[in-house]
C-alpha cells in the first residue's frame, strides 16, 4: 500500500520573496524578480515582461531566491495555485520571487521534485492546494497549504518513473494543442474567406441585433467558502472553471460569457453537469441554429477587453486599439449564419441546484446582449487566432448598465 504523506514533510523550506519599497520595473535592477504573471499555464514560464530587482537588494534577501528544481505556486489572485517548476533549462543563473508566489523546495531524499511538481498541478492536487483558500475579493492560500495538503508518496524509483511518463504526456498535450490553434486559425481564415470581413462587411451581408439573436441570464451566487473542494461538479465565472461544488445547476452543456472584471467578454462552454456563478452570463435562449462559440464573432479572447467605461463617448477599449462601442439594442454586427429556425429555440432553463434528489426551480430574469464589430480599422490588422483585433461590443444591455446608458431596458 503507498503512504500517503503531508507536502510539509517532504519539504526542505517554503518561502515566499519580496521587493524593494517604490516597487519595480524593467529597468530597476539587474535580477529578475518572478510573479504570478510569470507562470504559464504548461508548468512553465512567461519572460516578455520581466521585472528586475538591483543586486545589492538580491544579496540582502534570505528567503525567496530561487535555485533549481524549485517549485513555484502562486498565492494569491486569480491564478492562486497555479504551478511551475524551474527546470534545468531556466534562463536565469540569479532569479527570486516577489510576495504574490511561494517557492517550495523538495527534499530530494523524500521525494522527486519532478514528481511533487505533476502531483500539485494535477486536478487533486489543485484541489488540495485550495483547501487553505480563505478571503473574498482577493483571496489566497497561506503557508498552511502544504501541511493541508496530502499525496501518495511510492519509492523514490517509482516517483521517477511516474514522473517521466507524465512529462511525455504534458509534451505531447503542448503540442496538441499548437495543432489546435493552427486549425482554429484556418478555420477563421476559411470563414474570412468565404464571407469577409465582418468588421467592414464587404459583401452587403444582412445584419442583426445580437439582442434579436440571443438572450442571457446571470449565473447563480456561489461564494468560494460554500464550494464543495472535493465536489466533482465544475463551477464555472469569467475565467472559466475556478472551483468544484457537490450540486449543479445544469444539465447540459452552456455557453458561457465572463460579464466583470478582466475577463468581461471570455467565452467558454461549460461541462455537463455544472454551476455557472453571477460573475458570468449564460445564454438562455438562441433564435439561430448556431453556436456563438463556433460563430466567429471573434469575442473577446482572455483579458483582451476591460470593464472601464469612457462616459463621454461610450465605448470600451479592447484588444490593441480597438473601440468597442456601446449602444444598448441599437448595437449591430454584420454577421452571416445557417437559416434561423422559425420559432424561438430554447435551451433548458436552469433548475435548482441539483443533488439527486432536488427537483426546485428557480426564479431568473432574462436579459439581453447586445453588440456591434468594431470598425477602427487603425490598428491595420486582420483578425486571426493571435490578434483578434475586430471585437463585438462588450456592453450588456440591462446587466449593469453603465451610467451614461440612457436607452430604454
Amino acid at each position: 500500500m503507498i503512504p500517503s504523506v503531508r507536502l510539509i514533510d517532504l519539504l526542505e523550506s517554503l518561502e515566499s520573496g519580496r521587493r524593494p519599497a517604490g516597487g519595480v520595473s524593467a529597468d530597476t535592477g539587474e535580477i529578475p524578480s518572478l510573479g504570478a504573471e510569470h507562470l504559464d499555464d504548461d508548468g512553465g514560464f512567461n519572460f516578455v515582461s520581466v521585472k528586475r530587482i538591483p543586486i545589492e537588494f538580491f544579496d540582502t534577501l534570505k528567503t525567496g531566491r530561487i535555485g533549481p528544481s524549485d517549485i513555484l505556486i502562486v498565492k494569491d489572485g486569480a491564478t492562486t495555485g497555479k504551478t511551475s517548476l524551474v527546470r534545468e533549462d531556466f534562463p536565469f543563473a540569479c532569479a527570486a520571487v516577489n510576495e504574490h508566489v511561494f517557492r517550495v523546495r523538495v527534499d530530494p531524499t523524500k521525494a522527486s521534485p519532478l514528481y511533487v511538481f505533476h502531483y500539485l498541478r494535477s486536478s487533486p492536487g489543485q484541489k488540495a492546494i485550495q483547501l487553505d483558500f480563505r478571503g473574498a475579493t482577493v483571496g489566497g492560500i497561506s503557508r498552511d497549504f502544504a501541511a493541508k495538503t496530502v499525496l501518495p508518496v511510492p519509492s523514490l524509483h517509482e516517483q521517477r518513473r511516474i514522473a517521466e511518463i507524465l512529462d511525455r504526456a504534458d509534451a505531447l498535450r503542448v503540442r496538441r494543442r499548437a495543432t489546435l490553434a493552427q486549425v482554429d486559425g484556418l478555420t477563421q481564415a476559411i470563414f474570412l474567406e468565404m464571407f469577409g470581413d465582418p468588421a467592414t462587411n464587404p459583401r452587403r451581408l444582412p445584419s442583426e441585433s445580437l439582442g434579436t439573436l440571443i438572450k442571457v441570464r446571470s449565473g447563480e451566487f456561489l461564494p468560494a467558502a460554500s464550494m464543495a473542494p472535493n465536489g466533482t461538479f465544475a463551477v464555472l465565472g469569467g475565467n472559466g472553471v475556478n472551483g468544484y461544488h457537490d450540486e449543479f445547476l445544469f444539465e447540459e452543456q452552456q455557453i458561457v460569457i465572463g460579464r466583470v472584471g478582466v475577463y468581461c467578454g471570455c467565452v467558454h462552454v461549460s461541462p455537463q453537469n455544472s454551476w455557472i456563478t453571477d460573475n458570468a452570463l449564460y445564454v438562455s435562449e438562441e433564435a439561430i441554429g448556431w453556436s456563438l462559440s463556433t460563430s466567429h464573432l471573434h469575442l473577446p479572447s482572455r483579458g483582451s477587453i476591460s470593464t472601464q467605461a469612457n462616459q463621454d463617448s461610450r465605448s470600451f477599449r479592447g484588444h490593441g486599439s480597438t473601440r468597442l462601442r456601446y449602444s444598448c439594442r441599437r448595437c449591430t454586427f454584420s454577421a452571416s449564419s445557417p437559416p434561423a429556425p422559425s420559432p424561438l429555440t430554447s435551451s433548458r432553463p436552469p433548475t435548482a441546484p441539483r443533488s439527486p434528489s432536488s427537483t426546485r426551480s428557480l426564479p431568473r430574469s432574462s436579459t439581453a446582449l447586445s453588440g456591434e464589430i468594431c470598425s477602427d480599422s487603425a490598428h491595420g490588422r486582420t483578425p486571426s487566432v493571435r490578434c483578434p483585433a475586430h471585437l463585438p461590443c462588450g456592453g450588456v444591455h440591462g446587466i449593469d448598465r453603465p451610467p451614461f446608458c440612457s436607452e430604454p431596458a
